[in-house]
């Protein structure tokens, strides 16, 4: 009898204990991106400005001009933000650096924009986010893509 119940009992237990929620590993990141947007202007206080989001530039025009607002949600401690613009072949195309970011505790909330513009290659640019915590080396926390097209 005892070895009829482990025979066809404890393949069900041990189905049921491994389907069981696990813990989803070590994820953390030093920073993560709540919203990530493109405007034609950045706003300012008391303007009234275009600043609805879009998903495409013309390329190849100088007089090309956009800001990128970005959202985070940073650990405690002090950041060092910059973003990448790599153009569809990976080469770096131009970076923007943001000033350092002093985070007085987890889940600090912050907000910054970027200009860029210029000539924009054809076939899209892609914006790499990079966090520096505590001048640890930089990691990638989100990557975004803007359609470039000649128009």
């Amino acid at each position: 009898m005892h070895n009829r119940w482990i025979r066809f009992m404890l393949p069900g237990l041990l189905a049921l204990l491994l389907s069981a929620p696990l813990p989803a590993g070590n994820y953390r990141q030093t920073g993560y991106i709540t919203n990530f947007r493109f405007v034609p202007e950045r706003e300012q206080a008391g303007e009234d400005v275009d600043s609805t989001p879009f998903n495409q530039l013309k390329a190849g025009d100088p007089a090309v001009a956009a800001y990128l607002l970005m959202d985070l949600v940073l650990d405690a401690g002090e950041h060092r933000l910059q973003v990448d613009l790599l153009d569809r072949e990976g080469e770096l195309f131009d970076r923007l650096l943001f000033e350092d970011v002093q985070a007085a505790e987890d889940d600090w909330r912050y907000a910054v924009s970027g200009r860029f513009g210029g000539d924009l290659p054809e076939g899209g640019l892609f914006f790499r986010v990079y966090d520096s915590l505590n001048d640890r080396p930089m990691e990638v926390i989100g990557t975004f893509r803007l359609l470039t097209a000649n128009w």
